[in-house]
């Protein structure tokens, strides 16, 4: 653990015991969720939060009131075009993009034409023979 959050741990620890049975079941419940999510989850958790900040609070609330304004309807299907988007195609997982998918064959690698060894022997330089049959 980074000292940094080693830090923090040890503040929630600390008062953790003045909280509020409330307050302590929210915060219980919130770790839980967290430990819950994935990597990535967590990751854009971060990205969110730290981008959230850069917005002014009056912003923030003007945009939740107008959020709160909405019908359940509005919500369901806002909240709907936002699941559409996240969700990745074949062709656009990050996975696929990063790491084609080559086939592999169960068969011995072959060599190179260049490199394999000639099986018949050059014909002499000089004069051909003329006798023979084939054309």
């Amino acid at each position: 653990m980074l000292p940094d959050s080693r830090k923090k741990w040890i503040q929630v620890a600390n008062l953790y015991p003045k909280m509020s049975e409330t307050d302590q079941q929210r915060l219980q419940s919130r770790m839980t969720s967290w430990s819950n999510l994935s990597q990535k989850d967590r990751r854009l958790a971060r990205e969110n939060y730290l981008s959230s900040l850069k917005f002014p609070a009056e912003k923030k609330a003007e945009a939740w009131s107008a959020y709160q304004k909405l019908s359940d309807e509005q919500k369901k299907k806002l909240a709907q075009v936002e699941v559409n988007k996240k969700k990745p195609t074949a062709a656009s997982a990050p996975t696929l993009q990063q790491h084609p998918i080559t086939q592999k064959s169960n068969l011995a690698p072959t060599l190179p034409a260049s490199s394999t060894p000639a099986t018949e022997a050059p014909a002499p330089s000089g004069s051909l023979d003329t006798s023979s049959s084939n054309p």
